[in-house]
């Protein structure tokens, strides 16, 4: 134990009186737990769904594709949204950025949607809609941007 230890904030881990690496593994599978049923209820929420999709947009989206809140862009699952992201950039070729800037709902679509600022050279450019509850994610690009490989 060093001087200054006492200085490190403690970590805060679910215990049940055992000690080492038994301790880690079992927080880990109580995390993994969690995100497994997580997981379920999301694909669940897709499977019941009548609006969720196999296309490149959401049947009865209204306006401009993905940046408009009532056409987002249909993703699979929420973790796919980060991958749709990194996949874009502007019809010029430069890179974005983005921040998530929390969710929201239109009458037109099922479920929660997910609004993220877009950035181009640290500069805000436009919102862009995605809706993670659907069984792909869409191939398609908002007007403005591009998808890269």
């Amino acid at each position: 134990m060093g001087l200054f230890d006492f200085l490190k904030p403690k970590k805060k881990n679910i215990s049940f009186g055992i000690q080492g690496s038994v301790q880690e593994e079992l927080n880990h599978f109580i995390f993994a737990s969690k995100a497994k049923e997580m997981y379920f209820q999301l694909i669940e929420k897709i499977k019941n769904s009548p609006q969720a999709s196999t296309n490149d947009e959401i049947d009865g989206g209204i306006g401009e594709f993905g940046l408009e809140i009532s056409n987002p862009v249909p993703i699979k699952t929420i973790l796919s949204n980060e991958i749709y992201l990194k996949q874009l950039q502007t019809s010029t070729g430069r890179e974005i950025s983005w921040e998530r800037s929390g969710s929201c709902s239109s009458n037109n679509i099922n479920h929660e949607i997910d609004k993220y600022q877009i950035f181009c050279d640290g500069k805000y450019v436009i919102d862009i809609y995605l809706s993670p509850y659907h069984y792909k994610t869409s191939n398609k690009a908002p007007k403005g941007f591009k998808i890269i490989s």
